[in-house]
């Protein structure tokens, strides 16, 4: 029978004779023993960890489920994409090399999960490698190749080639192959993105699973680069209604303490994410927050249209803090004349750099910027109504 977390734990009886067992088996006896203080320390955790939420009365419990790195199990709606996933990386149990992934759909739809799940399933299950590379934060091959060297210990490696670094990861997974996620793949500029997936792919018993929120960025790449890759297409759609609404009941349980939520909240968060877990997901943690913030020992309505307000709608401003002075004068330039066309942006971007004596950047940088702005979501791109690859660019 289930016991709930606020009963006081209460150790079962030790065996009938275990107190006067023979020498012969007291190694059984201390064994049991202690196989039970095991569990009582876990639950005793557990309550310690309700108890003190009470005290000072906290609505989250565990914030660690409300995390990216947090594995639900099992996974909900993404069977289906488990089940492609791992047919194309099946090769690789008999040490052999596995099929290249390509994973997209809108953020928010699991793809990120599924893959980290995927890689922490092989690595417990199979004698594979396993890495995890964000090309957000890794956006040229080298920094690709350097935290691939970092994630597997190579040692010898610490030479600043590109070349040398490959060579060595090239050893290493001679024997055992490697399943390598390439996070957000559609945040490298064009010509890093290829110079990456052409390196890697050089690698020998390595398969690739890619990430990005749309496959025309696997379209748009090289017909040589395409080729090499050849990968196996995973579509994510959104989450419909009652998966999404399992997915946050699965977190609310195991994150939040009793009582603090209904149905009608969780209903709420559904109806305003238009499918997206993610955005789902970190309301509720913002509503909790705030619900104690307020001391409330429930979560409201109002906490979740605030929290909504605040997790959908990330200031510009901090996104544009981490890029470059060039890039915020593109967007400057941009936002000043409502919608300017890729050949007007360059000209009055010009114009900008001479008032300021500053040297302008290349024209193949200035389009690797102007993609990197809408990508990020600051700026949209769309076909201009004029002969020729003409771009138009406004304010998102």
């Amino acid at each position: 029978m289930a016991r709930s977390y606020c009963e006081p734990y209460s150790p079962p009886a030790s065996p009938r004779g275990a107190v006067k067992c023979s020498a012969k088996d007291a190694h059984g006896v201390i064994q049991y023993r202690h196989e039970w203080h095991d569990l009582e320390v876990t639950i005793f955790k557990r309550d310690r960890q309700y108890e003190m939420a009470m005290i000072h009365h906290s609505i989250v419990m565990t914030s660690e489920v409300f995390g990216e790195e947090f594995l639900p199990e099992p996974v909900v709606q993404r069977n289906e994409q488990l089940r492609n996933i791992e047919q194309c990386l099946h090769p690789a149990a008999w040490r052999r090399k596995p099929l290249h992934v390509w994973l997209f759909g809108s953020s928010g739809s699991g793809k990120t999960l599924v893959a980290r799940h995927v890689l922490h399933r092989w690595g417990k299950e199979h004698v594979v490698n396993t890495a995890y590379v964000s090309c957000w934060e890794h956006n040229t091959l080298y920094k690709v190749v350097e935290a691939l060297v970092d994630a597997l210990k190579i040692l010898m490696a610490e030479q600043q080639r590109t070349s040398f670094k490959l060579d060595r990861i090239r050893r290493y997974i001679a024997g055992t192959p490697l399943v390598l996620v390439l996070d957000e793949i559609d945040e490298a500029f064009p010509r890093d993105r290829s110079a990456i997936l052409r390196g890697l792919c050089d690698l020998g018993k390595v398969g690739l699973l890619c990430i990005s929120r749309s496959k025309d960025t696997f379209y748009c790449l090289p017909p040589n680069v395409r080729t090499r890759l050849s990968p196996q297409v995973v579509e994510f759609p959104r989450y419909p209604v009652h998966a999404l609404a399992r997915i946050l009941q699965d977190r609310a349980d195991a994150g939040l303490t009793d009582g603090s939520w209904t149905s009608a909240v969780l209903g709420k968060i559904v109806d305003l994410s238009a499918g997206d877990a993610r955005v789902a997901i970190q309301t509720l943690r913002s509503a909790a927050e705030l619900a104690e913030g307020e001391k409330s020992p429930n979560i409201r309505i109002s906490h979740i249209e605030k929290a909504w307000h605040g997790v959908n709608t990330t200031p510009k401003e901090c996104v544009l803090s981490i890029l470059t002075d060039d890039h915020r004068m593109l967007y400057q330039v941009v936002k000043e004349n409502g919608g300017v066309t890729s050949g007007e942006l360059h000209r009055l971007y010009e114009e900008k750099c001479r008032a300021i004596r500053r040297k302008p950047i290349a024209v193949r940088t200035f389009s690797n910027y102007a993609n990197r702005l809408a990508l990020s979501g600051l700026i949209t791109c769309e076909r201009a109504r004029m002969r020729g690859k003409v771009r138009l660019f406004k304010i998102a």
